[in-house]
């Protein structure tokens, strides 16, 4: 099928674009001066002093205006035009107006030759703006050249898409902007085709919306899925393998924790969309891009949000299984052998994929207490997630089941401090935090505590954030798990393991760095950075104490000899005059 949403190229006079040039390159409130210095002191005073006028008597100073304007037919839009540029009429915040702007009705026609006018012939943003809101109103398809030229400057985005959308049939006009204007306007495009309701859009956005948004949009996802009816797409006679990878992608990001709180639950077709992923899987063409997707959708069923759904007694067992029968065949696994001898990322990635889908099963069910290392797909570009220490009890995620506003802490943080290990003395242990901040929308912690030949999990208030359930544990078999866990280094690339003995050597011999009034800030390395970590210590001589911080790359050095060379350093010298040292061994 051709895509319906091509036009030819919309031909404007050189004029209309030079004009939208200066338009592009003026202050948010107006005109820089010349050399683009910031307003004088007297624009500043000004504007202060506009905000004693209320936005009633703006409005009444704009309804005086259109009136007088469509009373006489000979009335020149000028003062119109001065009106808007006034200190006092302050309705616009950039691009958004803080206000309704009141419209006067007799005269539509007037209306959106005036809105043509303003956006023409301003100099200011101000009334170009309010010839937008005009054309919102009154604008034709004979406008839809002028609409999607203007769109081209950021600043004019949202209220051309807005002028555009209350035009019947410009789908395709918002899918040619979609593809040409810069990312930090093209959300706006891509909400103007959400709101279209067009054949066209829908068309478009089940084949293209995660390619041109921005990533880590998990609402973004849900709002695409729910309007292009997602699930019923997937059942279509026409097998497009776009329309699955951008199914699976929709369906990958609902389940993240980038755009703050999961929300796979909140897609009523959230189950029967993931039953027909797995049974289209059978047909489409492996490649290794799909098979690190489709095992992360098999990572997410059994240890994240989408595990928690209502499903039918062994329903989820089901699309398991499917899945994993697809990449475990030949010719698929033949992708992940093909990718991983091409460069270390995609090895990188290659075992990730092993390590999920060549996962032990055990025939007898589900264990009572599992702890599972998960992260996102490695390495995708944007994506903000790290890795999760996700705790199983009885084959229910529970972190995922009782906090969906972020993530499981680190391995890092939960077992390389040795967190979950339970004694006779209680230890209140933080498994995961909001994505925002904890102070904001909470955490979640548990109170670990053994009992005898038990260890008792129970909830605590700590703030804001939900109680956990109360668990009960055989001891043993707790204990087992959790130096299983803690003794995995699988899961980890270079980078990361050059972390766990740096912070391991520094914590079993604090003298290391006491001896330099210096302690660990941080030492990291996210999701991507494959062979480059991070160091931030504390100066603690300093008043206040100061944070400095600096990254080593990782060269042919195996990461436990660099781990000793660095120590070594530390003990010799004030980490915060080694960076040339350090930075000399990169290899």
């Amino acid at each position: 099928m051709s895509a319906p949403y091509e036009r030819s190229a919309l031909e404007h006079p050189d004029s209309l674009f030079d004009h939208i040039a200066r338009l592009h390159r003026l202050h948010p409130d107006g005109p820089l001066p010349d050399g683009g210095d910031p307003l004088p002191d007297t624009a500043v005073a000004q504007r202060r002093s506009c905000e004693t006028t209320t936005s009633e008597e703006r409005s009444a100073t704009l309804v005086a205006a259109w009136e007088s304007y469509i009373a006489d037919p000979e009335a020149r839009p000028e003062p119109i035009r001065d009106v808007f540029t006034r200190p006092e009429m302050s309705i616009f915040d950039g691009e958004y107006a803080k206000e309704d702007i009141p419209l006067p009705g007799p005269d539509p026609e007037r209306l959106r030759q005036l809105g043509i006018w303003l956006v023409r012939n301003s100099s200011d943003r101000r009334p170009v703006l309010a010839g937008l809101s005009l054309l919102s109103a009154t604008g034709t398809s004979e406008d839809i050249p002028l609409l999607r030229t203007i769109a081209l400057a950021s600043c004019f985005v949202r209220g051309a898409v807005a002028a555009l959308g209350a035009i019947a049939g410009t789908a395709p006009d918002l899918v040619w902007l979609a593809q040409h204007t810069k990312s930090t306007e093209r959300q706006c495009v891509l909400q103007g085709l959400v709101d279209a309701s067009d054949p066209v859009a829908r068309h478009w956005l089940l084949r293209n919306a995660l390619i041109f948004s921005s990533p880590a949009r998990n609402a973004y996802a849900l709002h695409i899925a729910e309007v292009t009816g997602l699930a019923a797409a997937l059942t279509e006679a026409d097998r497009d393998d776009r329309v699955r990878d951008q199914a699976i992608g929709l369906l990958l990001q609902m389940t993240s924790h980038d755009d703050y709180a999961t929300v796979i639950d909140r897609y009523p077709d959230a189950k029967r969309a993931l039953a027909l992923v797995a049974a289209e899987t059978t047909w489409m063409t492996p490649t290794s891009d799909r098979y690190a997707d489709l095992t992360a959708l098999v990572e997410d069923l059994r240890t994240g949000a989408s595990a928690c759904l209502d499903w039918a007694d062994d329903e989820r067992e089901a699309v398991l299984d499917r899945l994993l029968r697809v990449l475990r065949s030949p010719a698929w696994t033949r992708t992940l052998n093909v990718s991983a001898d091409s460069d270390p990322y995609c090895s990188w990635r290659a075992r990730w994929a092993r390590n999920i889908v060549d996962a032990p099963y055990d025939a007898e069910g589900p264990r009572r207490f599992e702890i599972r290392i998960s992260m996102p797909i490695p390495p995708r570009p944007g994506v903000l997630g790290g890795v999760e220490t996700r705790i199983l009890v009885d084959g229910r995620p529970i972190i995922a089941e009782q906090f969906r506003q972020g993530a499981a802490r680190s391995p890092e943080w939960l077992l390389l401090r040795h967190e979950l290990r339970a004694t006779e003395t209680p230890r209140v242990v933080k498994l995961a935090s909001a994505w925002c901040a904890e102070g904001c929308c909470g955490a979640l912690h548990v109170e670990i505590v053994q009992e005898g030949d038990e260890v008792l999990w129970r909830g605590t208030d700590q703030g804001i954030g939900p109680l956990i359930p109360e668990f009960r544990f055989p001891a043993a078999e707790y204990d087992r798990e959790v130096a299983r866990a803690e003794a995995d280094h699988a899961w980890e690339w270079p980078a990361r393991t050059l972390v766990r003995l740096l912070t391991t050597a520094l914590r079993e011999d604090p003298s290391i760095l006491a001896r330099w009034n210096c302690s660990i800030d941080w030492i990291g390395a996210h999701l991507g950075e494959y062979d480059r970590t991070t160091l931030c210590f504390i100066d603690e001589s300093t008043d206040p104490r100061e944070q400095f911080s600096f990254g080593l790359q990782l060269g042919p050095i195996a990461p436990a000899d660099q781990a000793r060379s660095i120590i070594e350093a530390f003990k010799t010298a004030h980490p915060r005059n080694l960076f040339g040292y350090l930075d000399d061994r990169r290899g």
